[in-house]
């Protein structure tokens, strides 16, 4: 079976609605060509779309009348009599909807005269085939995102649970994929329930979707593969930069492997600049790390705004001179400091930061954006001049991350600690999950800059300080490379948790920052002016009284 024929069977299954793929186009009534992946699919590696073919159907109670302020779940939180036996094979789902990836059930929710919007359990069944020949191989499936707590059962076993609504997640299910002509059924239940453990918890200024509303892949590879690839850059110039690989390999075979760690360096026009090998054994059924000193590459052409100079790391796995796996991820050479009295130093020059903040909605869509609409908005955030945007208020699409690193645009990076804790200990085993996640799947990317913290949080100073310390202390652990900074800490004995304090222009920020002057200050947010929908003609909430406010703000701000 080729790659086309692989696409098929993954595309089609025994989906109720037929879907035929024939040379990257897809023929549904008119239904638009999946994107590309991001790391197409050669030699033994295999990543396909997961996207199309599936069922859903939405339960019928739920909250919403007040909508983010709802604090009781109720019956919204019951699983319905009708679903109770929808993660079996023998289930009857022909009378639930067909639909195609990214799915949100809230797309109008916030678009209608209804205060509020519906917060319950959604469920999603894809019935799917995997050819013979792959048989052994060892099988993922990878979520970029599904908001906000997901439970996974696949044949009718239970396969996982993952918590968090913003940060991609994948899940291995070779011991319980069926191989041939046998059909699979992968069945989730998503909710976008309250929960004070895990952030978001309360009312913001945006809407808690629910659904499984990015791309889901399925990767195959051989039962030895690469986990990850991180490069680092100890040193950087104009001349000359220094490059690490650290790689962490897995065997999965009864028998220890002789292998080749390759690594190849190609530049932004795709021609190879440098190549670097390892031999390693990896015992049998055992993971390990290994690092490479790739050298001096010489003169690098470097990344920023001006210049979004994006490299590749190919690093390849060889058994002699068979290829057993290779994986690629972005590299950019570039170095920076916020320094607290001359401003953002990249590659030895200030940059003035003109910066953004930016939520993934799209009227009709809520969050279930395609990729293109994702880097559509980046481009037109580039356009309008900005060089740097925060990602309110929670790790974006991996789109977002991959158009900024082409665009140029830099990147504050967070996750949605705010607002209410609950439990101190659960919330915080949440929010270093998630730290995790969104760390191990962006710390590659040039653009990223900042690993950032939402900020404002309601809750008591011994608590806020515990939550936030042992996030800071994560970021640093995961990546030591980038700044850890907060958005409003609420108080000097937070602000002294992290290396950027984000806070508004005024008097009390100007005072803070001359009695810590070695302390950097950003302006992370602000809120200027607060405007009605579509009222013109002046007066309080107007348009034009907002634009006003808004001018005199960058004015103060400049």
């Amino acid at each position: 079976m080729d790659r086309r024929e692989f696409l098929e069977t993954v595309a089609a299954g025994v989906a109720t609605t037929p879907i035929v793929v024939r040379s990257g186009e897809v023929e549904s009534g008119g239904a638009q060509a999946p994107a590309a992946p991001a790391s197409p699919g050669t030699g033994p590696r295999l990543r396909e779309s997961f996207n199309r073919g599936w069922r859903f159907a939405r339960q019928s109670q739920g909250t919403g009348a007040l909508g983010s302020f709802d604090r009781q779940n109720g019956e919204a939180a019951e699983v319905e009599p009708r679903f109770r036996n929808a993660y079996q094979p023998e289930y009857d789902d022909s009378s639930w909807d067909s639909i195609n990836l990214p799915h949100t059930w809230n797309q109008f929710d916030s678009r209608d005269e209804a205060p509020g919007y519906w917060r319950g359990i959604g469920w999603y069944r894809k019935h799917f085939l995997l050819a013979g020949q792959y048989s052994g191989k060892r099988v993922f499936l990878e979520f970029e995102g599904a908001s906000s707590v997901a439970e996974f059962w696949l044949n009718g076993r239970r396969v996982g649970e993952h918590k968090g609504g913003y940060t991609s997640f994948e899940l291995e299910v070779s011991g319980d994929v069926k191989f041939g002509e046998a059909a699979n059924l992968l069945t989730v239940k998503v909710d976008n329930l309250f929960r004070d453990t895990l952030p978001p918890t309360v009312k913001s200024d945006y809407t808690f979707y629910g659904g499984i509303y990015r791309d889901v892949w399925l990767r195959l590879v051989e039962p030895t593969y690469i986990c990850e690839a991180i490069w680092l850059t100890p040193s950087v110039s104009e001349s000359a930069a220094r490059l690490e690989v650290r790689s962490r390999l897995v065997n999965q075979t009864p028998q220890a492997q002789d292998l080749t760690l390759v690594q190849e360096v190609l530049d932004p026009h795709g021609e190879l600049v440098k190549r670097f090998s390892l031999p390693v054994q990896v015992p049998a059924r055992q993971t390990v790390e290994v690092t490479q000193d790739g050298g001096a590459l010489a003169n690098p052409l470097l990344w920023s705004p001006d210049t979004p100079n994006v490299y590749r790391l190919r690093s390849s796995l060889r058994a002699g001179s068979r290829l057993v796996d290779t994986l690629e991820n972005p590299l950019g050479f570039r170095w920076f400091k916020f320094d607290a009295q001359r401003g953002f130093i990249l590659n030895g020059k200030r940059v003035q930061v003109q910066g953004t903040n930016w939520h993934q909605v799209y009227p009709g869509m809520g969050n279930a954006l395609p990729n293109s609409r994702h880097a559509r908005d980046m481009e037109i955030i580039r356009a309008m001049g900005v060089n740097f945007w925060r990602t309110s208020h929670y790790p974006h699409d991996p789109a977002t991350i991959e158009a900024s690193d082409r665009l140029g645009l830099m990147v504050w990076e967070e996750l949605p600690v705010n607002k209410e804790i609950g439990d101190r200990r659960e919330y915080t085993g949440n929010v270093l999950a998630m730290a995790d996640e969104m760390i191990r799947r962006d710390r590659n990317h040039p653009c990223i800059i900042v690993w950032g913290i939402a900020g404002e949080v309601n809750a008591p100073l011994s608590v806020a300080k515990k939550v936030i310390g042992a996030v800071a202390a994560r970021y640093r652990q995961l990546d030591p490379s980038r700044p850890v900074a907060m958005h409003e800490p609420r108080g000097e004995e937070i602000e002294a948790l992290v290396d950027m304090v984000g806070l508004g222009v005024g008097k009390a920020t100007d005072d803070k920052h001359r009695r810590f002057p070695n302390r950097p200050y950003l302006v992370a947010e602000y809120s200027v002016s607060t405007m009605g929908r579509g009222i013109y003609g002046g007066g309080a909430e107007s348009e034009e009284t907002a634009c006003e406010n808004h001018e005199k703000y960058l004015r103060q701000l400049n």
